[in-house]
């Protein structure tokens, strides 16, 4: 009977649960999306991958352990061994890997954009991720395939036509013959593909070295020990996989970037729901107090306590199950969507056309997520409608009055200030350990103390001028009235802000102290690099040189091995840190270095070395057993031909984000190592001509897709861009959970005019019109929304100010404050309280004043 009672009212008043399903609708679709994205990427690219590679039987690879640490940047294999895996018995064909960027030049000779990216033709079809879709394969040097997808963008770039192309080496004339598909795709990635002949391979994608990325193997059917085989041949120095090892690497690399995007959404989808909780909460509680006199006479006519706890209880759940699956439904929905109208979103850029996966796991996920969180939020009404005696049924009165109770004041006041107290503490003694228990407390205790916080607020909104009008006055009225209600409304929004501005003060000061601290830095004033340290040609020295506005250049020599104290340069442990050589005689006028102690930079000889004094930064500096190297140690370089030699620290200099830590002479390299390569040219120019000096570099790189040139404070540049996109992107989540918070406010207003229908039917027909009433319901809204944002704002930014002081103002910079965040923040509080306001001002406004008068 209970169960039916409970069904027919939910049907009877959807009104009251219908911004309470939008809330976790909006939350579970979210999270849905977020987990649907995740896997439909995830699934693409490994699908993608698997397939690409579906033909390999073993693959011949750089020893990336190696690589790693000796601080090559770029690890490849000798091109000779891919004859030697050609003899290797049960070897039925060898297919070297080869991929670079490379530049296709307009008619004016720049560079369109995006970059394109060249591989070496594969031979063999088992092992060619590419399709032949008209004309050719490239048979002789000079020739090239490009993708299908980039030659119906740019006709020029089609099957018959010649195009001048950018090369790691310079620019080169390339006659298009066929245009090809990277497997059942137009291209691989967002920029265009283009296959070459082998013929041109090394010279146009490797800088001029003999060198592949990979050697790919097919097997003969059924040869036995290939692995084994192969591994015996090519010796010890690179690395042998299975193709089933190598294709569940490649794919398992693949898919890392959608699960680490998946789960980032997945979490702010969490704390979307997490703010749900109070929705919901505020909403059955609401409920309850207006279902007064319906609960008492149901306990008059024998319903025990227990079952009426139980008939709110499934109310919730059935509230849950419904709003979760339509959650569900809604985040398919929009994955789809994104799937489809944006791939290249979607797809971080591969250029892939992803393809949607649903896991049972997720939808088990999102119906559990949502119908656990509105069940556990109708845990505490569900408590109180047991505790309706059934004399009230005779009372008119569903008001909540428990919200400013002596116990929870004191909770509250006892909450907020052991939370204060910890996080000045952590300022006071600059330890972080206080840091994990301020914050939770902070937060409990606004939680508890929300109700006699938002009846201070009522009282202080009174005083500052908002009772003067009526209509006003009726608002504050109506928030004291009530104060819990108002409270835990609010909390919705006091989550959002109080993490919106956490995330802007703390961000922001974080950016400002680490930009500060790499300003300090000394370097050149601009550089020219490889975007894969690959080698860079020997003859841009001299066009560079002849740049007006060039004080002084000089080549930087790296990518060669590591450097490390005597001991930890074995174990691969320590301080190590990778080399470089020069020419020291230009240290300060090329590079910008700085000499702090030692020897002049051009009269260190042969067997010593420069380093940079990390001592700072590493707790040490100078002999005697000092946690980093210092003047007069030793240091142990492995150079990449396996040759070992010993320098000693002669000089200390400023660090410096031009070279990298180990400073030697470009002959004392050489002799070492011949085939060291330069892999940057580094520059001072005369003042005031940076600028125009870049742009005469922009155009002389031009033809070299591999450069770039970037200024010495690019790092500077660099984390400003990405402190303000990254708290830019973290703040456009977090708006979710203010979208999330006004459906709160909204529902609250909606249930509060249900509960005084009969009070405005009386306010109506004393002489209020409905322009007032709709005031009055809008002065509500602005009310309850500025108390969200003035709590989330102070509490955020005092968090943030705390977190940041102790943790990274160590210099005494001060902390930076956002004004213009805060106050854009708290206008957008107004506008929320105002939009919030709408429906329920244009419902109360509708209400006949006769029918309301009779409501009972």
């Amino acid at each position: 009977m209970m169960r039916k009672i409970t069904l027919r009212g939910l049907r009877a008043h959807p009104v009251r649960f219908i911004a309470t399903m939008l809330a976790v609708i909006f939350g579970t679709a979210f999270l849905s999306g977020a987990l649907v994205l995740r896997e439909s990427v995830g699934t693409t690219f490994e699908n993608n991958t698997t397939a690409a590679l579906k033909g390999v039987d073993a693959a011949i690879e750089p020893d990336l352990e190696r690589a790693q640490r000796d601080f090559i940047a770029n690890p490849t294999v000798d091109a000779s061994l891919a004859d030697t895996a050609r003899e290797v018995p049960g070897v039925r064909a060898v297919a070297p890997t080869l991929e670079g960027s490379l530049s296709i030049l307009d008619a004016s000779g720049k560079a369109t954009k995006p970059r394109a990216t060249g591989f070496l033709r594969i031979d063999d079809d088992a092992l060619n991720p590419y399709r032949l879709v008209s004309g050719r394969w490239p048979e002789a040097a000079g020739e090239v395939a490009v993708d299908s997808t980039t030659a119906t963008e740019n006709p020029a770039t089609s099957a018959g036509n010649s195009i001048e192309v950018g090369t790691t080496t310079g620019r080169r004339r390339a006659n298009v013959v066929g245009t090809v598909s990277y497997l059942t795709l137009g291209r691989e990635g967002s920029g265009p593909n283009i296959v070459v002949h082998e013929g041109d391979a090394f010279t146009w994608l490797g800088a001029g070295e003999q060198q592949y990325q990979t050697i790919l193997v097919a097997g003969d059917p059924g040869a036995a020990n290939l692995v084994a085989n192969l591994r015996a041949a090519v010796g010890p120095t690179v690395s042998v996989k299975s193709g089933d090892t190598f294709r569940e690497e490649a794919a398992g690399a693949a898919a890392g970037l959608a699960n680490a995007l998946g789960v980032g959404l997945a979490i702010f989808a969490y704390v979307a729901l997490f703010i749900c909780i109070f929705i919901v909460y505020n909403t059955f509680t609401t409920v309850v107090a207006q279902r007064t006199r319906e609960l008492a006479l149901l306990r008059a006519l024998g319903a025990s306590a227990k079952q009426v706890r139980r008939a709110v209880l499934l109310e919730a759940l059935v509230v849950g199950v419904v709003a979760s699956l339509s959650g569900l439904l809604a985040g398919i929905l929009l994955a789809f969507t994104l799937a489809k109208a944006a791939p290249g979103l979607v797809s971080a850029g591969n250029g892939s056309e992803v393809s949607l996966a649903i896991s049972p796991a997720t939808v088990v996920q999102v119906m559990l997520v949502g119908t656990i969180i509105t069940m556990i939020s109708a845990v505490l009404p569900a408590f109180r409608s047991a505790r309706v005696r059934p004399l009230q049924a005779m009372r008119t009165v569903a008001v909540d009055k428990s919200g400013t109770s002596k116990i929870r004041s004191r909770i509250g006041l006892g909450l907020t200030l052991l939370g204060v107290a910890s996080m000045v503490l952590s300022l006071t003694t600059r330890t972080a350990i206080f840091l994990a228990f301020g914050p939770p407390l902070l937060f409990l205790g606004l939680l508890f103390a929300g109700p006699n916080l938002a009846s201070m607020f009522a009282r202080a909104a009174r005083k500052l001028g908002m009772g003067r009008r009526i209509t006003s006055r009726l608002a504050t009225d109506n928030l004291a009235r009530n104060p819990r209600r108002a409270a835990t409304t609010a909390n919705a929004l006091v989550i959002g802000v109080f993490l919106v501005v956490f995330v802007t003060a703390a961000g922001g000061a974080l950016r400002d102290y680490a930009i500060d601290f790499i300003s300090k830095f000394g370097g050149a004033d601009l550089n020219i690099a490889s975007e894969n340290a690959d080698a860079i040609p020997t003859e841009l020295g001299p066009k560079i040189e002849a740049i007006p506005g060039v004080r002084d250049s000089v080549e930087v020599y790296g990518n060669f091995g590591r450097a490390a104290p005597p001991g930890a340069s074995q174990q691969g442990g320590g301080a190590v840190f990778p080399p470089a050589a020069t020419d020291l005689s230009k240290a300060e006028s090329a590079l910008g270095l700085k000499r702090k102690s030692g020897k002049a930079f051009a009269e260190i000889a042969t067997g010593e070395a420069a380093l940079q004094d990390f001592g700072e930064l590493f707790g040490g500096g100078g002999g005697g057993g000092a946690a980093f190297p210092g003047l007069g140690d030793k240091i142990i370089v492995t150079f990449g031909n396996g040759t070992i030699k010993e320098y000693t620290i002669v000089t200390m200099m400023d660090v410096s984000l031009s070279v990298p830590p180990l400073l030697m002479s470009t002959a004392d390299a050489q002799a070492v190592d011949p085939l060291v390569p330069v892999v940057q040219y580094s520059l001072t120019v005369e003042p005031g001509q940076v600028g125009a000096v870049k742009d005469q570099l922009d155009a002389l790189t031009n033809d070299y897709s591999n450069l770039v040139v970037f200024e010495g404070a690019f790092v500077v540049q660099f984390l400003k861009d990405f402190f303000n996109g990254l708290i830019s992107a973290v703040n456009a989540l977090l708006g979710v959970a203010i979208v999330v918070a006004i459906f709160g406010i909204v529902n609250t207003l909606v249930l509060a005019i249900t509960e005084r229908t009969q009070e405005i039917g009386l306010l109506r027909a004393v002489g209020m019109t409905r322009s007032q009433l709709r005031s009055s319901v809008r002065s509500e809204a602005v009310l309850v929304s500025l108390l969200g944002t003035v709590l989330g704002v102070v509490s955020g930014l005092f968090v943030a100010y705390c977190v940041a002081t102790t943790l990274i103002d160590r210099t005494g910079g001060g902390f930076s404050w956002p004004i213009r965040e805060l106050l854009t923040i708290t206008i957008a509080g107004v506008v929320v309280g105002v939009l919030s306001s709408l429906i329920p001002a244009h419902r109360a406004a509708k209400l006949d004043i006769l029918d309301s008068i009779k409501q009972d």
